[in-house]
């Protein structure tokens, strides 16, 4: 997760108290658990700590989110688990961060079915390509402060949906004998 939405992938721990390591973006991290409200209850440890750090108040619109919509999963979006999203400069050129779409990782767990991006420019022109399970690929160009997406009744800003294009499927199909 991005916690200070500032591009890079920050991560918590929690062992006997929570720890938060930001990235310094060159691979290392520093520990950093000063925005860490201070829970002693146990049953607070999963639940009321995690939500506080997890509220991610930035007040800018440095961020960008993909959500990739697969059309044939039966309305679960299942489809998507395993989909990786590429945030490219506008040519294209310069990996700027990964993401992956997967399921809840570790106790208690879950994730988002869509990719956020920290720190980009609201106005730049991006290139985000998906590669969907199976090898297939997809790419869009992006200005983050143009995209928009709508979840139901809720238009939410700055997120760019994909939906898979569906190729060939087979509706019916019989076996046939070599004289046929």
């Amino acid at each position: 997760m991005d916690v200070i939405n500032d591009g890079h992938l920050d991560f918590i721990f929690h062992y006997s108290t929570w720890k938060l390591f930001l990235s310094n973006a060159d691979g290392a991290y520093t520990e950093d658990s000063s925005g860490i409200p201070s829970y002693t209850s146990n049953s607070c440890k999963f639940g009321s700590a995690w939500g506080e750090l997890l509220k991610n108040q930035t007040n800018d619109a440095n961020y960008l989110m993909v959500r990739a919509i697969d059309p044939d999963s039966g309305g679960t979006n299942r489809g998507v688990i395993g989909v990786r999203v590429e945030l490219f400069d506008a040519r294209g050129a310069t990996l700027l961060a990964p993401r992956e779409i997967g399921v809840a990782r570790g106790y208690g767990g879950g994730e988002l079915v869509w990719a956020h991006f920290g720190g980009v420019d609201p106005v730049v022109t991006y290139i985000v390509r998906i590669t969907w399970p199976g090898g297939s690929q997809m790419t869009s160009s992006v200005v983050p402060q143009n995209a928009s997406t709508t979840i139901g009744a809720q238009t939410v800003s700055q997120m760019l949906t994909i939906k898979q294009t569906l190729g060939i499927r087979v509706v019916n199909w019989r076996a046939v004998s070599p004289i046929d």
